[in-house]
Formats: C-alpha cells, sequence, structure tokens
C-alpha cells in the first residue's frame, strides 16, 4: 500500500511539474483583412501566424466574406503574424506600411485580442510592351523586375520577391508585373531564339544589355508604371579549350560553371562537364563579364576529389569566340604565420580558437564559389596554418572573446584591404585583442520624451568598402527600456544618428540618400580601443 500511494504521489507530482512546465492554449486572436484604399472586406486571405520560439507551433486560416478571422487555442509566446492576398502586400502584425519595420507578436497566457485587423495596400504594378528591333511585339517573352538595393559593396538589383510566379508576355507583347513593393526597379527581358532564326539578347529597360545602363522605373503602392522597349539582337560567343589538373594532365568530367558578374552580385547562369580529354565548350554566350568555375566532380570512388583543385577564370566577352582556352587547376596555396595576444608575454589556452581566410568580395562566398577556409589547432606556439587558398583574401577569427585587432604581411597592415594569395605565404602576423569597444545611450524626441521605439546608425568617415564598412556601419534599436547597446565597432571616427523606427524603411539604411539625409544633424565622435562611450540623441524626425 505504501509503495502504491508513493507512486501516486509521484505520478500527481510528475503531473502537476509537467502542467506548469507546458504553454497553456487559452489565448485567442481574431480580427479582419481590408483593402487599405477602400475599407472593403477580403474574402479567403490567408492569415499566417508562426512561433519564433517553436517551430512546430504554426496556424494559418483563410477570411471569410466580411473579411474575419479568428485563431484559437493558442499558447503564450512570440509569434511572427502576418496577413497576405494575392494582388495585395504582406502587411506584418504592427506594420503601418509595407516597408515599415515591423515587431513580433507577444502573447501572454489566456489573453484575447480583439480587433487585430490588416489593411493591405495593393501592390504596385510594372507593365509594357515589349518588340523586336523592327518593332514587332514578341510573344511568350519572360520579364522580370530586379528591385535596386544598397549594401556595403553599393548597388545592386535583386529579383523582387512575390507569389506571382512567371511572368510572360502576350500574344500582342504586353506584360503586366504586379504584387510590387515601393520602390525602384529594372526591367529585365529573359534572351531567346524566335522560330529558329531572331536570336535576341537579355534586355534591360529602356532597351540595353549591360545592367548598368538598366533605366529604373519608379512605383508607388497601388499605381502602375510604363516600361515598354525594344529586345536588342543578340551576339552570341563560343567560350572552348581544355582542362588541366596541375600535374598537367588533362582533367576528364570536370565541372564547369559560368557566373556572370553583374554589378556587385554574381550569378550563375549555365555549366557544362570537361570531356574525356579535358576539352570542354559553352555555347551561345551573351557579351558581359564572367567567372568560369572549374573543379573535379564528386564521385562514389572519390567523394573529397570536388575539394581537391580548382581554377577560377576571369573571361570579358563582347560577341567574340574563345577557342583556345587552357584553364589549369590547383590545390590552392597555404599561408600561415602566428597569433599573439595583446598585453600578454604567453599565448594563453583558448578553446576552439581558430584563424579563418575569408574571400574579400563576399559576392564569390555568396554564389559558392569561394568558400571559407579554417585553419586547423594553433600550436602552442601561436602558429596556424590555412591550405587551400586561392584570390584575395581577408583574415577573421578568435573565441572566447579574443577578435583580430591588427594583421600585419611582412610589416604591412592588411587588417582592411586583405591580400592576394598566388603562392604560398608565411609570416602573417594576428594581433588578437579583447578590448572591445562599447556605445550605448538613449534617444529623446524633440519634446524631450524618451522613446523606445528609434533606431541608431553609425557611419564610418573613411573610405570604407565590402566587409570591412560592413564591420563599421551599423543600425540598432534599443532594449525595451529604450537603451540601445551596440558592441565590438571597430576604433576610429565615426557620426551618427538616431530616427524613429518607422522612418526607416526596411532594407534602406545602405542607401546613400538615407546618409545625405540624416548627416547634417548626425553626431560626430571618435571612439578608441576598448572605450565604453555613452551617446545620446534627439531624434530626427
Amino acid at each position: 500500500m505504501k509503495v502504491a500511494a508513493a507512486a501516486a504521489a509521484l505520478a500527481i507530482v510528475s503531473l502537476v511539474a509537467a502542467d506548469a512546465q507546458a504553454p497553456r492554449v487559452t489565448a485567442r486572436i481574431r480580427g479582419r483583412v481590408v483593402a487599405a484604399a477602400t475599407g472593403r472586406p477580403l474574402l479567403r486571405a490567408t492569415v499566417q501566424l508562426m512561433s519564433a520560439d517553436n517551430q512546430k507551433i504554426f496556424r494559418a486560416i483563410k477570411t471569410d466574406s466580411n473579411g474575419r478571422y479568428e485563431l484559437g487555442n493558442l499558447p503564450r509566446g512570440r509569434y511572427s503574424f502576418f496577413a497576405a492576398q494575392t494582388g495585395y502586400l504582406d502587411q506584418q502584425f504592427d506594420q503601418p506600411h509595407p516597408l515599415a519595420r515591423y515587431r513580433l507578436l507577444e502573447l501572454a497566457d489566456g489573453e484575447q485580442l480583439d480587433a487585430i485587423n490588416f489593411n493591405l495596400h495593393r501592390g504596385a504594378a510594372i507593365t509594357g510592351v515589349i518588340t523586336d528591333d523592327r518593332g514587332d511585339p514578341l510573344t511568350d517573352v519572360r520579364v522580370e523586375a530586379l528591385r535596386q538595393q544598397f549594401g556595403s559593396n553599393g548597388r545592386s538589383l535583386r529579383q523582387e520577391r512575390n507569389r506571382i510566379g512567371e511572368i510572360r508576355t502576350d500574344d500582342e507583347g504586353r506584360y503586366r508585373i504586379y504584387g510590387l513593393r515601393p520602390g525602384s526597379y529594372a526591367v529585365r527581358a529573359f534572351d531567346q531564339v524566335i522560330d529558329g532564326d531572331l536570336d535576341l539578347g537579355r534586355t534591360y529597360y529602356p532597351g540595353t544589355a549591360s545592367e548598368t545602363d538598366a533605366q529604373m522605373v519608379r512605383v508607388d503602392l497601388g499605381l502602375d508604371a510604363v516600361a515598354d522597349f525594344a529586345m536588342i539582337p543578340a551576339q552570341r560567343a563560343r567560350v572552348a579549350g581544355i582542362v588541366l589538373d596541375s600535374r598537367g594532365r588533362p582533367a576528364s568530367d570536370w565541372l564547369l560553371t559560368l557566373h556572370e558578374v553583374r554589378g556587385s552580385s554574381i550569378e550563375a547562369i549555365g555549366g557544362e562537364r570537361t570531356g574525356n580529354d579535358g576539352s570542354f565548350e559553352i555555347a551561345r554566350v551573351l557579351p558581359g563579364r564572367y567567372i568560369l568555375h572549374v573543379r573535379p566532380s564528386f564521385t562514389r570512388d572519390n567523394p573529397s576529389s570536388a575539394s581537391a583543385e580548382s581554377a577560377l577564370v576571369p573571361l570579358a566577352l563582347a560577341g567574340d569566340d574563345i577557342t583556345d582556352l587552357i584553364v589549369t587547376s590547383s590545390p590552392g596555396s597555404t599561408i600561415s604565420g602566428r597569433v599573439t595576444f595583446e598585453g600578454l608575454a604567453t599565448n594563453p589556452l583558448v578553446n576552439g580558437l581558430r584563424i579563418f581566410a575569408l574571400p574579400a568580395d563576399p559576392a564569390l562566398q555568396q554564389a559558392g564559389i569561394v568558400r571559407n577556409a579554417e585553419s586547423d589547432a594553433i600550436d602552442t606556439n601561436g602558429r596556424f596554418s590555412i591550405a587551400g587558398i586561392r584570390g584575395h583574401v581577408r583574415i577573421a577569427g578568435g573565441a572566447d572573446g579574443w577578435f583580430p585587432k591588427r594583421v600585419l604581411l611582412r610589416g604591412v597592415d592588411i587588417t582592411a584591404t586583405g591580400f592576394d594569395v598566388a603562392g604560398n605565404i608565411d609570416g602573417i602576423e594576428v594581433l588578437l585583442t579583447n578590448k572591445r569597444t562599447t556605445v550605448t545611450g538613449t534617444a529623446r524626441d524633440a519634446r524631450g520624451i524618451a522613446s523606445n521605439d528609434y533606431i541608431v546608425a553609425f557611419f564610418p568617415t573613411g573610405d570604407f568598402r565590402g566587409p570591412e564598412r560592413a564591420r563599421r556601419q551599423r543600425t540598432i534599436r534599443p532594449d525595451p527600456d529604450g537603451v540601445y547597446r551596440i558592441l565590438g565597432l571597430p576604433a576610429g571616427e565615426y557620426f551618427a544618428a538616431a530616427v524613429p523606427a518607422l522612418s526607416l524603411p526596411a532594407e534602406s539604411e545602405w542607401d546613400p540618400a538615407f546618409l545625405e539625409k540624416v548627416r547634417p544633424w548626425a553626431t560626430g565622435f571618435r571612439l578608441f580601443e576598448g572605450q565604453t562611450l555613452s551617446l545620446n540623441f534627439t531624434l530626427i524626425e
């Protein structure tokens, strides 16, 4: 009896503990989805809720004829919450307009939320007619809109994310790309051959083969913009040659991928394999700048071969064939050096300490052409080596609060610039420091009222580009108490400004127009190594 009673008591305690740990499922949300311009309820709009803490918690529902929805039986937690409808722009919870930043929905136990309404805006559209060079309309041409964006490498064009799928011209050459967010776009028509005779190249509005010369089309909510243009006859080239491995032997059945360099981005456009004699041919290549990436195939007999050797060959094509290209692969080079720790005579034992060689151009990494290379374990003397390196790289790494302060190669500071690797290199000196900078503070509006809904943007005063600019140009939002804190800004000169969160659309902090807008009211300062700086702001409205 005592054993049974003890077991029953234990079971009750276990059930109570389990109940205490399990989230309660009593919260409920309901509201409406309507068209922002007219207030008309939207039938069969999708309302979707996904937990930020537990991927298994996911709910989606369609609105009724009155635009109403209800989601019940919800556990407490933080949620991504949005509404969507074809032809309209998605709206997130607490997002006042489609480009505004937004926050997660936080649900408490048993919370009952009513009138959580979504006002969906009609997307913008770009429409037009595409013709050949004689003015005749072209049917079934694929067309897409590329959104203008800015980043640490400057301006780039990215395919706009929407739900409409592939757009093609109709029998009159007309197209309509809809569901676009407000902004500036390039319109691109894809190359094709008409009736096996007329060969047309990829063309950007208003009629150029160059992405750099593409004219931007500005669109706004619910409005159509017009972009008519004629496609350009193609001047295609053939690239042919042979691939040899590092021993001079023909590379049989190797992979070749041709990547096109478009502004600050790189995009794969096609691939081939070498023949038994190492020969290859890539036909019908349009004018442009390319990188030919050559490497062994994965095989069942030699699964590690894909990382053994490779080659990168830059190509500039203008319509003329290249028929005698000789590509020689290599296993890459080995770079080595020594790590020291600032302020310490002997190196401490730092678990997980590694040094990395990163491609200086992040677009190479994003395209999967070059990957980060990692050192083996660093020895007791601080020596490290990294194999398989090629091209222009920069050094990163550290662990346990230590990070590179300075990187020298034969006495020259290469911390920000990186260096070219064309053979084995020794003598790299990496000085690690644990003196991390901190900048913290608050922001108030023009009336002196404290805010917790703002963004602080930091800009370096020097001419930094790529990854080094990304380290220095940063944005940060405050915690719920209104205090922001940014860690690890490199020492140097900066200016910074705080703006209301809603006034800085997502993805726009790198736009030069934003920088010029806030510069006259920004606060300039110098940050020293290891410094903790208190910096408070008045919001720039």
